[in-house]
This record gives structure tokens, C-alpha cells and sequence, in this order.
């Protein structure tokens, strides 16, 4: 299973152009909360594997309001494609 990338210290992760503080375990979204649809339609129009995004993308509730949004999804799928230098 492959999520977003974390430093080291795990108190950072990458967005896809900087390294943000990483949200609290209780702010990541549960599987069972995602919309594969959404995610498959995302996925597909950035270039990402499908798996890796419905792994990374509960890590980017950025409004904290329990639905991912298209921009969450679009920032979690930039994650995946720009990686860290």
C-alpha cells in the first residue's frame, strides 16, 4: 500500500511543490469515505495509478469537512506525480 511521502520525522508531507505539516491520524479520511469514481476520473486525467491515489488522497481533507473535492484530489494526485527533490 502506498500513501503520500513523508519525511523522515513523519511531521512533514509532500503536496506535490512543498512540504506541508503532515494532519493528525484522526483527520485522514477512512477508505470507506472515498468516491472511486471520482478518484478513477482524477487518476486517469493526471497520469497517476489509480490504487496509489485512493491511498494518498484521505491524507488531503485540507477544509477538514469529510469529502474530498475535486482541487483535494487534483493537489493529492500532484503529490504523487511531482515527487520531493
Amino acid at each position: 500500500m502506498t500513501g503520500p511521502t513523508f519525511s523522515p520525522d513523519g511531521k512533514w508531507m509532500w503536496d506535490g511543490n512543498a512540504w506541508i505539516p503532515a494532519p493528525p491520524q484522526a483527520n485522514v479520511l477512512p477508505q470507506a469515505s472515498l468516491n472511486q469514481t471520482q478518484i478513477s476520473t482524477v487518476a486517469n486525467n493526471a497520469g497517476v495509478p489509480v490504487n496509489q491515489l485512493s491511498n494518498t488522497a484521505p491524507y488531503f481533507d485540507q477544509n477538514r469537512d469529510g469529502i474530498l473535492q475535486n482541487t483535494e484530489l487534483q493537489q493529492a494526485a500532484a503529490a504523487i506525480a511531482q515527487q520531493p527533490t
